[in-house]
C-alpha cells in the first residue's frame, strides 16, 4: 500500500509538519522568504513566516496553489499537507502559450492533462483547456482546430436539426470539420 492509499486513514498533517515541509523545501530550492512571497499569492514575509512555523495551516490557505508552484511542491507533497490524494490542476495562467499546438503548461486536470491559452481573436483572455473534455453538449465552450482553414478558435456547442454542432462566428461546423481540443473550463485575463 501505498503512501498515497494510506492518507485516508491517516489524515492531513499538522500545521507545523506542513510549515516544515514549506521550509525545507523552500531551503532547497535556496529561495529566501522574500523570494517566496514575490512568487505566489502569499500577500508578506510575515504571513509566509507563520505558514512555516506552524501557526497558520497551510491546507487551509487560500495560497496553498500558488505556494505549491513557486516551491515546486510534488503532488504527493500536496496529497501529504491536504490529507487526501489530489491531481494539482495548477495550471500556470501566467504564461499561456499562443495556439496553433495544444501545449501543457503546467500541471493536471482531474487526471488530465491542462493547457492554457489565449487565440489570436482575444489576446488579453487566457482559456484554460481540459483535453480530456471532448464530448459536446450545447452551451458548452470548446477549443477547436478547423483542419480545413488550420485555426484554432473558440466555439460554443449549439444544437441543430437534433445534433450537437459548433457554432464559430455565426458559422456552424458539423462536429467531422473540426478537431475538438478541449472543453474551456476556466477563463481568465493575461497578466
Amino acid at each position: 500500500m501505498s503512501d498515497l492509499d494510506n492518507l485516508s486513514e491517516k489524515g492531513a498533517s499538522s500545521a507545523q509538519e506542513n510549515g516544515q515541509l514549506l521550509k525545507r523545501r523552500r531551503l532547497e530550492l535556496g529561495l529566501t522568504l522574500t523570494e517566496v512571497t514575490a512568487r505566489s499569492t502569499v500577500p508578506t514575509v510575515a504571513y509566509l513566516g507563520s505558514l512555516e512555523a506552524g501557526r497558520n495551516n497551510v491546507a487551509k490557505s487560500k495560497h496553498l496553489p500558488s505556494l505549491a508552484r513557486a516551491l515546486e511542491l510534488s503532488e504527493g507533497d500536496l496529497a501529504r499537507v491536504t490529507g487526501r490524494p489530489m491531481l494539482s490542476a495548477l495550471v500556470d495562467v501566467r504564461q499561456p502559450t499562443r495556439l496553433n499546438v495544444a501545449t501543457v503548461v503546467a500541471g493536471g486536470w482531474q487526471g488530465s492533462q491542462a493547457g492554457a491559452y489565449t487565440l489570436d481573436e482575444a489576446p488579453g483572455t487566457v482559456l484554460v483547456v481540459d483535453p480530456a473534455q471532448r464530448a459536446l453538449a450545447v452551451g458548452r465552450h470548446y477549443v477547436v482546430l478547423v483542419p480545413a482553414t488550420g485555426q484554432v478558435v473558440r466555439s460554443v456547442g449549439v444544437e441543430v436539426e437534433g445534433t450537437v454542432q459548433m457554432l464559430q462566428n455565426s458559422q456552424v461546423l458539423a462536429p467531422d470539420e473540426v478537431q475538438v481540443l478541449g472543453r474551456v473550463v476556466h477563463e481568465g485575463r493575461a497578466l
